[in-house]
């Protein structure tokens, strides 16, 4: 696979130009390869590879931009067509055509020209595994092994968007509490940088006694003014190296996990969201007939909670062995005793793709009535913390001034 500059007209007749990976390794087998898409080929070169880091670098921002969503609404469409009876090639042509991200569409297009070629779908999938989760890949797998691929498609559609509304409640419910800190922070910033020094000067004209906590906002604003700058690039260089050792360092995604958890107001929210999001994977999975060891490890790749993703592997370890899964959730800790019984019943009954689709759409069901408690729960603790710190200020200003007043008028 090589990087490639190229300029085509397409189908719909118009004109493209963009830089991506193509399968190949010379300009003549990209010209090939692009012209087997159905496009008309204007130009087509190889990058150098001095340039190479650079466009990767652009390419990589471009899948990035590739959301849940988008993939959600090409395997829609794509179930929908295969029910109706189109064929695969002019299904995956239409959607490449008609898709909502210029990005996808060329990695639709990648997908088309290797099942052109001979190449199964889930093969095609597994080749983009950077853009698909490994879900959709064993759900086209499974689909094309039974016959009912236009199903799991649909299937895999659906889970998507489910998904991806627990991380949409999950940040909308995060949303306020966010602005409100952002809101205190900027004001905070203002009095002490503004209005806390023209205070000072007329206190220093007065010669007013300051009480403790006057003299402690005053100072805290000769700081911010004189060294305001130097604060702000600290803080900024602690939040990168922050954000940095978060995505290098496993032990310290564990750490941080394991503190949030602890946490009395976000703890039940962190709880609810990967249960949720867990059981809704195992549904999936179960559904469609994946094995539960396989199940168990595709859960542990995509959950992104390092804490159970660690549970979900130690769990695999133990079915491997020839445990019962009930047994190993018990086992692993950190789940509800009554889930571990619905389990355990799924088990005995043999319907245990059915509890699992129970138990999924009853988490889902907690996670809302967790995000709406949070919201209750946040609300009046944002307004008392704001509230709190704009009496701080008031009183630490204004009590000098009164003091002041009520000299003169003696």
């Amino acid at each position: 696979m090589a990087l490639f500059r190229y300029k085509i007209l397409t189908t719909a007749g118009q004109a493209e130009e963009n830089v991506t990976d193509i399968p190949v390794d010379t300009p003549i087998a990209a010209h090939e390869y692009l012209e087997r898409n159905g496009s008309m080929v204007i130009s087509v070169s190889l990058i150098p590879a001095l340039l190479k880091p650079i466009y990767l670098v652009r390419n990589s921002y471009y899948k990035r931009q590739i959301k849940r969503g988008d993939i959600a609404e090409f395997l829609r469409n794509l179930a929908i067509m295969l029910k109706s009876g189109v064929p695969i090639l002019e299904a995956l042509t239409e959607s490449s055509e008609n898709g909502s991200n210029p990005y996808l569409s060329f990695v639709i297009l990648d997908i088309k020209s290797a099942v052109e070629s001979g190449v199964s779908l889930s093969v095609s999938i597994e080749r983009h595994m950077d853009i698909f989760p490994k879900t959709v890949f064993y759900m086209a797998k499974v689909g094309e092994e039974t016959g009912r691929l236009d199903t799991t498609l649909m299937d895999a559609a659906q889970h998507l968007i489910k998904i991806d509304r627990i991380f949409v409640d999950i940040n909308k419910a995060l949303m306020y509490p966010l602005f409100v800190l952002v809101f205190a922070l900027g004001a905070c910033f203002f009095w002490l940088h503004y209005t806390v020094p023209n205070m000072m000067e007329l206190f220093v004209a007065m010669q007013v006694e300051l009480p403790a906590i006057t003299v402690a906002v005053l100072d805290a604003s000769e700081i911010i003014t004189t060294q305001g700058p130097t604060y702000l690039a600290g803080f900024i260089v602690v939040i990168l190296c922050i954000v940095q050792m978060y995505k290098r360092s496993v032990l310290f995604q564990y750490k941080w996990a394991a503190f949030v958890l602890k946490t009395p107001v976000f703890a039940n929210l962190i709880i609810q969201s990967n249960l949720s999001y867990i059981f809704e994977y195992f549904a999936l999975l179960s559904k469609s007939g994946i094995d539960i060891r396989n199940s168990l490890g595709i859960i542990s790749d995509a959950v992104s909670n390092p804490i159970y993703s660690e549970k979900m592997g130690k769990i695999k370890v133990g079915i491997e062995a020839g445990n019962r899964l009930s047994t190993q959730f018990k086992s692993v800790g950190g789940f509800p005793p009554v889930l571990i019984r619905m389990i355990a019943t799924g088990e005995n009954s043999g319907r245990l793709s059915e509890q699992m689709e129970f138990i999924a759409s009853d988490y889902a069901t907690k996670l809302q009535d967790a995000i709406d408690k949070f919201k209750l729960m946040i609300e009046p603790m944002s307004v008392v913390f704001v509230g709190g710190f704009m009496l701080f200020m008031i009183v630490a200003l204004f009590l000098p001034v009164y003091d002041l007043i009520g000299s003169v008028t003696g």
